[in-house]
Parts: C-alpha cells; sequence; structure tokens
C-alpha cells in the first residue's frame, strides 16, 4: 500500500493503531543488521527487474554486480547459470546473502567499494542495480566508478545501470518536498509479527545537487503488546537528469546506449519517470 498524501497516511494510522497510544514521535538510526532485515522486507520478493537484466544479458559469461545487497539478483543469475562476483560495503548485506547462497551456484562475494574496484580479470557484464550509482552522490565519484567499470569489461561488454532520473518539476509542485508511505511484510527472524510502516521522505538539496531521502519505519507489534519502535535512516542520491546519465556514459566511451522508462523495455521518451534503466555497450 502507497499513498502520497498525508491525510490518507493519517487514517491508515487512525484506524490501526487507534485503540494504543502511539509513542512520543523520537525516530532511533538503524543498525546494519536492522537495515538489512528490513531491506529484505520490502525487496526480498521482487523480481521485475531481474528479467530485465537476464534478457539483456544474453551469452555473457562473467557478470559483476556492484551494490548487491542481500544477493537477490546475484542468486537469480547464478541459478541461470552465469558466473557471478557481487561486491557490497555492508557486511550485514552480505552475510545475508551468503546464508542464502545455493550449494553449487558460482557466486563470490566480496566486501568492496564501488570507488575502488580491485580486479585483475574482465567481466562481460557489469550491473548496478537499484538507483546505487546515484548513492556514490558527487559527479566525480560516479565518473570514476563508470571508468573504473569500462576498464573491466571485457570487448563489447555490457553495463546496466538502473538509476534515479531527477525531475526537478515533481519538487516545485509539491514546495520542495514529497511523502509516501507502505506496509511492509515482515521480516523473517522476528520474534513476534508485526505490522511495518515504511515513510519515506523526500526533499532536494539544490546547492549540492542531492535528492536527500530520509526513510522512517514503524515497527507495531500485533495486539498492542510488545515494544513499538521508530527507526531512521538517511541516503543522499546524486540528482542528474537523463541527459546527464547520458553524457556521463559517452564520456567514458560507451556506446549503443538505450535507455527504458520501465522494465518491460519501454523505449525512453522524453519526459521519463525516475525510473531510468540504461543498457550500454564497452568498445571492441
Amino acid at each position: 500500500l502507497a499513498c502520497s498524501y498525508r491525510s490518507g497516511y493519517k487514517k491508515i494510522m487512525k484506524d490501526e493503531f487507534d485503540d494504543h497510544k502511539e509513542p512520543e514521535e523520537i525516530f532511533q538510526p538503524l543498525t546494519g543488521r536492522e537495515y538489512a532485515e528490513l531491506y529484505e522486507a520490502e525487496m526480498g520478493s521482487f523480481s521485475e527487474d531481474i528479467r530485465f537484466y537476464l534478457d539483456q544479458c544474453g551469452n555473457c559469461g562473467k557478470i559483476l554486480e556492484l551494490g548487491c545487497g542481500e544477493g537477490r539478483i546475484s542468486r537469480a543469475f547464478a541459478a541461470e547459470g552465469f558466473s557471478v562476483t557481487a561486491i557490497d560495503l555492508s557486511l550485514s548485506m552480505l552475510r545475508r546473502a551468503r546464508e542464502k547462497k545455493c550449494p553449487g551456484h558460482n557466486i563470490h562475494y566480496i566486501c568492496m567499494d564501488m570507488t575502488e574496484l580491485a580486479f585483475s580479470k574482465g567481466f562481460d557484464c557489469i550491473l548496478i542495480p537499484y538507483n546505487t550509482l546515484n548513492l556514490l552522490r558527487t559527479m566525480d565519484s560516479i565518473h570514476n566508478c563508470i571508468k573504473m567499470c569500462r576498464a573491466l569489461l571485457n570487448p563489447k561488454g555490457r553495463l546496466l545501470l538502473q538509476v534515479h532520473c531527477f525531475d526537478s518539476a515533481s519538487f516545485t509542485e509539491n514546495s520542495g518536498k514529497t511523502f509516501q508511505f507502505r506496509i511492509l511484510p515482515q521480516p523473517k527472524g522476528e520474534a513476534k509479527k508485526a505490522k511495518i510502516i515504511k515513510e519515506t521522505l523526500r526533499s532536494y538539496d539544490s546547492k549540492k545537487n542531492e535528492l536527500i531521502l530520509e526513510e522512517r519505519y514503524r515497527i507495531r507489534p500485533h495486539g498492542g503488546t510488545g515494544i513499538k519502535r521508530d527507526l531512521h535512516h538517511f541516503l543522499h542520491l546524486a540528482a542528474c537528469s537523463a541527459v546527464q546519465w547520458e553524457e556521463i556514459l559517452h564520456a567514458h566511451s560507451f556506446t549503443n546506449i538505450r535507455l527504458y522508462s520501465d522494465y518491460r523495455k519501454t523505449s525512453y521518451l522524453e519526459n521519463p519517470s525516475s525510473l531510468l534503466l540504461i543498457q550500454a555497450e564497452s568498445a571492441s
């Protein structure tokens, strides 16, 4: 359930929790372990992007995924017979990924910074899914990452990206901020079932050209028993337009660049949504 209107959110909160007094609104910072659990609750069953990536990879053999999280995409590729190397900076995410690794599947998980890639061999395809590239924040860091990807790709290798495509108009219309919420499934491993409400507050810092996301998680045990918890963290995303993303790839000699506005491979139009999928090839 998602809603962009605070009035709708307030009604949900009243209907669900009116019988139980809500705690004072104080949000505690998420730990790495907690974020890994909540991320899996939200994204663990998501698969729309996987089909897109698999269709684009063709006869690629060796795959590198940057920002693999708990291994959702890497496991799907390994199950299809690809040789997968997957990196992430979060030890909590990598721990969960390794716990889910299937015997016989060729996946290597490594703790590594995507701006300091240290591989001696090339890859046929590099994936940077789910807005991970935006998290590098600065144009210098983004260019550095793309430059290293270009160097690591075999001739005619492919780079596949999902990036956030910034649209300043949406923030102008909403006084510089937007609000959204949804109810998440319960993460596995919790002692008691609870309802988890995720709120996402977005704002734009024009001086830094950053999109700032505050992700809030309200955990409410069923029946009014147990501890109610309010957790949050902040994400800072580079606010690049579709034109800027394309220019970055051209600057590093990528060719046959294709832009898609959704996972069904609908061609890029003049006014893309925030979702932008890109396929590019390295030169021979």
